[in-house]
């Protein structure tokens, strides 16, 4: 797409539920500031969500227990000479559940080592530091992580 403002509305064919969006721009061409919107008849819009900063590539929005049958891109000028949108995901209710569900389905997707290996479903392992059973012993994680006494702060 290029020049000013312009629309891009998917049409889910009835009213659905649905956790968040995944919006893949193609490299330096994205939109910004964007709104999303929704609505249920394609004549009253709600605009559940503003995006003003980014930097193209992937825009993951959870957009919690959404529900609509309309969803509109409001897409203003970006900042190259157009702006090229290569896919729209609409992802289930499960994405958006929470937050800690919604960086786990990112981790899920990303590249190993992007996000921590709990997000991924990765297994963290942990060496002793100091005296098994000891009033002071610590653990080292194989990623760096020290928790510096029991029960006590991680770094």
């Amino acid at each position: 797409m290029t020049g000013k403002a312009q629309s891009l509305t998917v049409d889910l064919g009835q009213v659905r539920e649905f956790g968040g969006l995944m919006l893949h721009w193609r490299s330096g061409a994205f939109a910004l500031p964007y709104y999303v919107q929704f609505s249920d008849d394609g004549e009253r819009w709600q605009t559940v969500e503003s995006v003003t900063h980014g930097s193209g590539g992937l825009d993951a929005l959870r957009l919690p227990d959404a529900e609509a049958r309309f969803i509109r891109l409001l897409l203003a000028d970006g900042p190259g000479n157009g702006y090229s949108l290569a896919d729209v995901e609409i992802k289930d209710l499960a994405f958006g559940a929470t937050p800690n569900a919604f960086v786990a389905s990112l981790a899920r997707e990303a590249s190993r080592g992007t996000y921590p290996r709990g997000f991924s479903g990765d297994q963290s392992y942990w060496t002793l530091v100091g005296i098994d059973g000891g009033e002071e012993s610590g653990l080292l994680s194989e990623d760096g992580a020290l928790e510096v006494a029991r029960g006590g702060f991680s770094i």
